[in-house]
C-alpha cells in the first residue's frame, strides 16, 4: 500500500517548518510547500494523504487553491490552518468541501487527530479506486462479443434470448458466458451485474 504523504501549504516558513517537524515526529510523512502555486507545480496528487492549507496566503489563497483542486477532481482532504478565528470563512469552506478547519494555536493532540480522520478518508478512497481500476482492466480483457454476452447476462436474460439478440448459436453463447465469468473471477449473474455497474458499464438501480 502507499503511504500516504500530509502536504503542509504555508507561506510562513516557521509555522510551515514547524507543523511539518511535529507531524515527522508522530511519524506522518509530509512535504512542505510555501505557496499554492509550489504545491501545484511540483506535487504528486495521486498518492493519498490530506493536505493542510493555510487559508490566507499571497498569490492564490488558501479558498482558491480547494476550488481549483475540485474543479479537477483531485480529492485529497483539505485541513484549512487560520490564524484568524473567521466564523463565516470556516462556514464556507465546509461548504466547499473541507474536511476540517482548525485555528493555528490547535493543540497538537487535535491537528493529529484531524490529520488522521482525514488521511484515514484518503486511504478508504484510494483503495475503493485501485479496486475499480482493477475490476475496469478485467472487463477491457474481455473481447467484443464476450462483452455483448457479458451485458446480457448481467441483465438476466437466458443464452437463447442473448443468442437471437447477437445473432449466433446458444452454444456459442455458453461459451462465451462461461469464460467471462471465469476472466472476471465472479460466480453468478448477480455478481456479474454488480461489478458492471461499479464500473459504470450498467446503471445502477
Amino acid at each position: 500500500m502507499m503511504e500516504p504523504i500530509v502536504r503542509i501549504i504555508d507561506d510562513d516558513e516557521e509555522a510551515r517548518e514547524s507543523t511539518a517537524f511535529l507531524l515527522t515526529m508522530a511519524g506522518w510523512c509530509t512535504q512542505t510547500y510555501e505557496s499554492a502555486q509550489s504545491f501545484l507545480d511540483n506535487d504528486d496528487v495521486s498518492v493519498p494523504g490530506c493536505i493542510l492549507l493555510d487559508i490566507r496566503m499571497p498569490g492564490m489563497t488558501g479558498m482558491e487553491l480547494q476550488l481549483k483542486l475540485s474543479e479537477d477532481h483531485v480529492e485529497l482532504p483539505i485541513i484549512f490552518l487560520s490564524g484568524h478565528g473567521d466564523m463565516s470563512m470556516a462556514i464556507h469552506a465546509f461548504r466547499i468541501g473541507a474536511a476540517d478547519f482548525l485555528e493555528k494555536n490547535v493543540t497538537s493532540e487535535e491537528l493529529q487527530a484531524a490529520v488522521k480522520k482525514a488521511v484515514t478518508a484518503s486511504m478508504k478512497n484510494f483503495s475503493s479506486n485501485c479496486e475499480k481500476k482493477k475490476l475496469l482492466e478485467l472487463y477491457e480483457s474481455l473481447t467484443p462479443r464476450e462483452k455483448q454476452v457479458c451485458v446480457g447476462v448481467a441483465q438476466g436474460k437466458l443464452n437463447k434470448v442473448i443468442a437471437y439478440e447477437l445473432d449466433i448459436a446458444e452454444r456459442t453463447v455458453k461459451m462465451h458466458r462461461s469464460h467471462l465469468l471465469e476472466k472476471l473471477e465472479v460466480k453468478s449473474p448477480v455478481e456479474l451485474a454488480f461489478l458492471l455497474k461499479s464500473i459504470g458499464v450498467l446503471d445502477a438501480e
